[in-house]
Protein backbone atom coordinates (compact mmCIF):
# COMPACT_ATOMS: atom_id res chain seq x y z
CA UNK A 1 0.00 0.00 0.00
CA UNK A 2 1.57 3.63 -0.99
CA UNK A 3 2.00 6.09 1.25
CA UNK A 4 0.67 8.43 -0.83
CA UNK A 5 -0.67 8.89 -4.37
CA UNK A 6 -1.73 11.42 -6.60
CA UNK A 7 -5.55 11.26 -7.31
CA UNK A 8 -5.20 10.56 -10.56
CA UNK A 9 -8.79 8.70 -11.00
CA UNK A 10 -10.68 11.07 -9.04
CA UNK A 11 -9.15 13.88 -11.32
CA UNK A 12 -10.36 11.71 -14.26
CA UNK A 13 -13.42 11.94 -13.11
CA UNK A 14 -14.20 15.31 -12.58
CA UNK A 15 -14.97 15.50 -16.63
CA UNK A 16 -18.16 13.95 -14.97
CA UNK A 17 -19.41 17.47 -14.14
CA UNK A 18 -19.52 18.40 -17.77
CA UNK A 19 -22.73 17.10 -19.43
CA UNK A 20 -22.96 14.52 -21.35
CA UNK A 21 -24.42 16.39 -24.54
CA UNK A 22 -21.63 18.75 -24.40
CA UNK A 23 -19.11 15.99 -24.06
CA UNK A 24 -20.70 12.61 -25.21
CA UNK A 25 -17.41 10.60 -25.04
CA UNK A 26 -16.47 11.60 -21.56
CA UNK A 27 -16.55 8.07 -20.41
CA UNK A 28 -13.57 7.21 -22.46
CA UNK A 29 -11.09 9.62 -21.06
CA UNK A 30 -12.06 8.11 -17.13
CA UNK A 31 -8.92 6.32 -15.73
CA UNK A 32 -9.69 3.27 -14.18
CA UNK A 33 -8.22 1.20 -11.23
CA UNK A 34 -6.53 -1.25 -13.70
CA UNK A 35 -4.62 1.07 -15.84
CA UNK A 36 -3.15 2.31 -12.56
CA UNK A 37 -2.19 -1.27 -11.94
CA UNK A 38 -4.60 -2.16 -9.16
CA UNK A 39 -6.70 -5.43 -9.29
CA UNK A 40 -10.15 -4.76 -7.38
CA UNK A 41 -13.04 -7.36 -7.22
CA UNK A 42 -16.55 -5.16 -6.91
CA UNK A 43 -19.27 -7.89 -6.86
CA UNK A 44 -22.06 -5.52 -6.69
CA UNK A 45 -20.11 -2.94 -8.69
CA UNK A 46 -18.82 -0.26 -6.05
CA UNK A 47 -15.58 -0.39 -4.28
CA UNK A 48 -15.53 -0.29 -0.59
CA UNK A 49 -14.13 3.62 0.43
CA UNK A 50 -10.91 1.99 2.04
CA UNK A 51 -9.58 0.75 -0.99
CA UNK A 52 -10.34 3.88 -3.23
CA UNK A 53 -9.15 6.26 -0.76
CA UNK A 54 -5.72 4.40 -0.61
CA UNK A 55 -5.91 3.48 -4.44
CA UNK A 56 -6.33 7.55 -4.88
CA UNK A 57 -4.11 9.17 -1.84
CA UNK A 58 -2.26 6.62 -0.60
CA UNK A 59 -2.29 6.11 3.68
CA UNK A 60 -0.87 9.26 4.32
CA UNK A 61 -2.91 10.87 1.68
CA UNK A 62 -6.06 9.58 2.84
CA UNK A 63 -5.29 10.85 6.40
CA UNK A 64 -4.55 14.58 4.81
CA UNK A 65 -7.88 14.15 2.40
CA UNK A 66 -10.00 13.26 5.56
CA UNK A 67 -8.74 15.77 7.83
CA UNK A 68 -8.87 18.54 5.28
CA UNK A 69 -12.54 17.41 4.71
CA UNK A 70 -13.33 17.52 8.35
CA UNK A 71 -11.55 21.02 8.57
CA UNK A 72 -13.80 22.02 5.38
CA UNK A 73 -17.00 20.67 7.18
CA UNK A 74 -16.08 22.39 10.41
CA UNK A 75 -15.64 25.65 8.65
CA UNK A 76 -19.05 25.24 6.86
CA UNK A 77 -20.62 24.50 9.99
CA UNK A 78 -19.54 27.30 11.59
CA UNK A 79 -20.45 29.99 9.11
CA UNK A 80 -23.56 32.07 10.12
CA UNK A 81 -25.35 32.71 7.11
CA UNK A 82 -27.79 29.96 5.03
CA UNK A 83 -25.76 28.89 1.79
CA UNK A 84 -22.39 27.30 4.03
CA UNK A 85 -25.06 25.79 6.60
CA UNK A 86 -27.10 24.45 3.50
CA UNK A 87 -23.63 23.01 2.20
CA UNK A 88 -22.66 21.36 5.14
CA UNK A 89 -26.34 19.40 5.13
CA UNK A 90 -25.87 18.42 2.03
CA UNK A 91 -22.41 17.22 1.85
CA UNK A 92 -23.09 15.47 5.42
CA UNK A 93 -25.83 13.57 3.93
CA UNK A 94 -24.31 12.30 0.77
CA UNK A 95 -21.02 11.36 2.97
CA UNK A 96 -22.96 8.39 3.91
CA UNK A 97 -23.40 7.58 0.48
CA UNK A 98 -19.46 7.18 -0.17
CA UNK A 99 -19.87 4.06 2.04
CA UNK A 100 -21.82 2.32 0.09
CA UNK A 101 -21.04 3.40 -3.98
CA UNK A 102 -18.15 4.59 -5.73
CA UNK A 103 -16.03 7.08 -3.97
CA UNK A 104 -15.23 8.73 -7.00
CA UNK A 105 -18.97 9.48 -8.19
CA UNK A 106 -19.96 10.85 -4.77
CA UNK A 107 -17.29 12.88 -4.26
CA UNK A 108 -17.54 14.11 -7.78
CA UNK A 109 -21.76 14.41 -9.14
CA UNK A 110 -22.79 14.42 -5.95
CA UNK A 111 -20.30 16.22 -3.38
CA UNK A 112 -19.11 18.63 -5.57
CA UNK A 113 -21.62 19.05 -8.40
CA UNK A 114 -24.68 18.83 -5.90
CA UNK A 115 -23.96 20.01 -2.88
CA UNK A 116 -21.08 23.22 -3.64
CA UNK A 117 -21.57 24.24 -7.29
CA UNK A 118 -25.48 23.60 -7.72
CA UNK A 119 -26.45 25.56 -4.18
CA UNK A 120 -23.85 28.71 -5.49
CA UNK A 121 -25.31 28.71 -9.04
CA UNK A 122 -28.89 28.79 -7.40
CA UNK A 123 -28.01 31.69 -4.66
CA UNK A 124 -26.51 33.37 -7.67
CA UNK A 125 -29.36 33.27 -9.91
CA UNK A 126 -31.46 34.04 -6.43
CA UNK A 127 -29.61 37.42 -5.81
CA UNK A 128 -29.43 38.75 -9.57
CA UNK A 129 -33.26 38.03 -9.87
CA UNK A 130 -33.72 40.27 -6.44
CA UNK A 131 -31.57 42.44 -7.37
CA UNK A 132 -33.56 43.18 -11.09
CA UNK A 133 -36.62 42.81 -9.17
CA UNK A 134 -35.59 46.10 -6.96
CA UNK A 135 -33.81 47.84 -9.87
CA UNK A 136 -37.37 47.33 -11.47
CA UNK A 137 -39.51 48.58 -8.68
CA UNK A 138 -37.25 51.25 -7.81
CA UNK A 139 -37.87 52.57 -11.54
CA UNK A 140 -41.41 52.27 -11.26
Amino acid sequence: MPLLNLPIGLVSQLLNILPTFLFPDKSSYFIDYDSLGYSAYSPFGALHLFFSLIVNFGILGSMLFLFTLSAFLSFLKSQDTVLPKVMYILISGWMAISLFRDFEITLVKLILEFSIIVPILIALSSHILSSARRLSLKNE
